[in-house]
């Protein structure tokens, strides 16, 4: 995303508890491990569209979508589609399975592991595992806190919805990343609950990428792509 602009939406909630904080982004796995880049995106973009989580979605498939060859077949069937698309290769395909089985049943069909276990040694299966787990928790963050979208993420394709952005007083405020009581903008400079959050070194420790972190930027670390540390 463009130098200049504030931290993701997601992160200046987060960053109200350090502890919290560090807890979220130490579960994160965007650093290099068992998993191509593009099979780490298909897996995070399935798994969010599944919840309905357009935040989340939306700001994987703007910084990482055009990266990693997704086409436009192929982000309209993450979103709505399915893994039986003819967009997708024999590769693709049982990641995105993977994804609606655990979404479906919280489990994995023995013909989708079979073919799992073909493509990816036994640590390569275990990271997808945690992956859809943890994108599943951000699903719930993001949708739960009514996260507002960010003005650069991609949106859903018209023909499906989020879930309802109804918001209670604490909700708006959640939104923004501010303490439930709080109501003031942030960019007035009106709320006094806790210290404005517009750059890099208002964020706690545990969102910087080794000093690499840019406002609002996706940080390129010579350890492998990431939003914030690891998330």
């Amino acid at each position: 995303m463009p130098a200049g602009k504030p931290p993701l939406r997601l992160f200046a909630i987060l960053a109200r508890d350090p502890r919290l904080f560090a807890k979220f982004f130490s579960g994160g796995l965007l650093d290099r491990g068992h998993l191509s880049l593009r099979q780490r995106e298909l897996v995070i973009d399935r798994t969010t569209a599944l919840h309905r989580s357009e935040y989340e979605w939306g700001v994987h498939v703007a910084i990482f979508g055009e990266k990693v060859g997704l086409t436009d077949s192929q982000v309209a069937s993450l979103a709505q589609g399915s893994p039986d698309d003819p967009c997708w290769s024999d590769g693709d395909r049982p990641l995105l399975r993977l994804c609606d089985e655990l979404h479906a049943g919280s489990d994995v069909s023995d013909a989708t592991w079979d073919s799992l276990k073909r493509l990816f040694s036994d640590e390569a299966v275990i990271e997808l595992l945690l992956l859809a787990g943890f994108y599943t928790t951000v699903s719930y963050l993001t949708n739960a806190l009514r996260v507002r979208l960010e003005p650069d993420g991609v949106r859903f394709p018209s023909a499906i919805e989020g879930p309802a952005r109804t918001q209670s007083p604490a909700h708006e405020a959640a939104a923004d990343g501010l303490p439930s009581g709080a109501t003031a903008s942030v960019e007035q400079g009106g709320v006094g609950h806790r210290p404005q959050i517009r750059s890099l070194g208002d964020l706690p420790p545990a969102c910087r990428v080794h000093g690499k972190l840019r406002a609002g930027e996706a940080a390129q670390d010579e350890a492998g792509d990431c939003i914030g540390e690891g998330r």
